[in-house]
């Protein structure tokens, strides 16, 4: 990750918000959420699921089980993908671990990110079968609902004001937003890194240690 990009992730995180431009004209700032909004978005979630359940939609075993009788995935499948001891989990957990341990080695490096992206594809691979119908499961409505209750409560006008869903639909905008999650990787490099080294020690002195106003 190159200077300016840790820069801008640093940027992004002190403001509290994503920028998401849909027209020429309208950029929306969609702000993280607060600890009063995704208490209720989780509310959201569980009275979605508990509805499911009552209206007997599938759960996640019932999806499982579809799976296996259709031959579409198994139980060595479902603990390589799983296993933290052994499974995929476990190859990328370690590969990041020595990744952490061969600073400044940078041929060793090399070679141990080469691998992690494989073990990650793989991992991506078999989530995206295993996972494919997960949307029409008491889980998958359930998250749905409390995504869409972030986002409705999260986004808006430059100017202040909430959104009011004229030129693009809450779907769009939780896709951008979900496809700009700062993953947890790349959030312990930038850390490890300048600027942040220089700008924590700023801020730090100056008494505002997160960068708040």
């Amino acid at each position: 990750m190159d200077f300016h990009e840790r820069e801008f992730f640093i940027s992004r995180i002190c403001a509290g918000y994503l920028r998401y431009k849909i027209k020429s004209d309208i950029t929306l700032i969609v702000k993280f959420p607060s600890n009063d909004i995704k208490y209720k978005a989780q509310e959201s979630y569980n009275q979605t699921y508990n509805s499911a359940i009552d209206d007997g939609v599938y759960n996640d075993k019932d999806i499982l089980d579809f799976l296996k009788d259709f031959c579409v995935w198994n139980d060595d499948l479902e603990e390589y993908l799983t296993d933290e001891k052994k499974g995929l989990l476990h190859q990328i957990e370690t590969f990041k671990i020595q990744l952490y341990h061969a600073a400044f080695k940078h041929s060793e490096q090399k070679k141990i990110r080469q691998y992690l992206a494989i073990a990650k594809k793989e991992f991506k691979r078999l989530s995206s079968i295993r996972h494919q119908y997960d949307y029409i499961t008491c889980h998958g409505l359930a998250t749905y609902s409390r995504w869409d209750y972030i986002i409705k409560n999260c986004t808006y006008f430059e100017d202040g004001n909430l959104y009011d869903w004229g030129d693009t639909s809450i779907q769009q905008v939780m896709t951008h937003y979900q496809s700009k999650i700062i993953s947890d990787e790349d959030i312990r490099y930038v850390s490890r890194t300048e600027p942040w080294g220089s700008k924590w020690t700023a801020m730090k002195l100056n008494g505002n240690p997160f960068g708040s106003n």
